[in-house]
This record gives C-alpha cells, sequence and structure tokens, in this order.
C-alpha cells in the first residue's frame, strides 16, 4: 500500500516538474516579447520624432499616432508582465507542493520502513514464543 502512495507521489511531483519546466519557459518566452515590444516601442518613437516636420497639423497628427502606438504598446507590456507574475506566483506554489510531497514521500518512506522493521519484529517474537 504504501509502495503505491510513493509511486503515485513520485508521478505527481514528475508532473509538477514537466508544467514548472514548461512555464518557465514560457515566461523566458514572455521576457523576450516583452523585450522585442520595448525595443519596438523606443523604434517607433524616435522614428515618429525623425519625422516630425513644423507643419501643426503633421505634428498635431504625428502625436496622436504615438500616443496610439504608446498606449497599445503599454497595454501588451503590462499584458506580458501580469502573465509573467501570474506564472512566476504558480511556480512558486508549484515549488512549495513539491516540497510538501517530497516531505510526505519521506514521511511515507519512513514510516514504511518502521511498520516493516515492526512487522519482522512480530515474527521474530511469534517465533520465539512457539519455539518456547
Amino acid at each position: 500500500m504504501h509502495k503505491i502512495q510513493l509511486n503515485k507521489l513520485d508521478d505527481e511531483i514528475n508532473c509538477l516538474k514537466k508544467t514548472i519546466k514548461r512555464w518557465q519557459f514560457e515566461n523566458e518566452l514572455l521576457s523576450e516579447q516583452f523585450k522585442t515590444i520595448t525595443f519596438e516601442l523606443l523604434n517607433q518613437e524616435r522614428f515618429n520624432n525623425s519625422k516630425i516636420s513644423d507643419k501643426d497639423y503633421s505634428l498635431n497628427n504625428t502625436s496622436l499616432c504615438i500616443n496610439s502606438i504608446d498606449k497599445q504598446f503599454m497595454k501588451m507590456a503590462n499584458l506580458i508582465n501580469i502573465l509573467k507574475e501570474e506564472k512566476n506566483s504558480i511556480i512558486l506554489e508549484f515549488n512549495e507542493t513539491i516540497a510538501e510531497c517530497n516531505k510526505l514521500k519521506s514521511d511515507l518512506h519512513y514510516k514504511s520502513k518502521v511498520v516493516g522493521d515492526m512487522q519482522t519484529q512480530m515474527k521474530e517474537l511469534r517465533q520465539l514464543h512457539t519455539s518456547s
């Protein structure tokens, strides 16, 4: 019975480890996307600043475009940061769960050993009792 529980805990731990690895990969991907979006935002701002002419109409139009693009990129950057924070908190939760599973596994292993030792002692006592 204890071996079945140990195997189930092992399976659960392995599954959690795979999930953590996948999420860490996705987290790194989101970090790269955030860097790319930030870089594109800066390039777009530089590009738009270099195109501003002396005309009021052009200046106002360009400012509106810059503000619109800035808002879109900032929304995307904020969403990426929120996703990163969520994944980090979930990864921490999973690490805590894995630590708890490892503790339970260790406890179960110890208790299984104690039960096994007690069974051995009981057999020895029975043999001594029947032989005397």
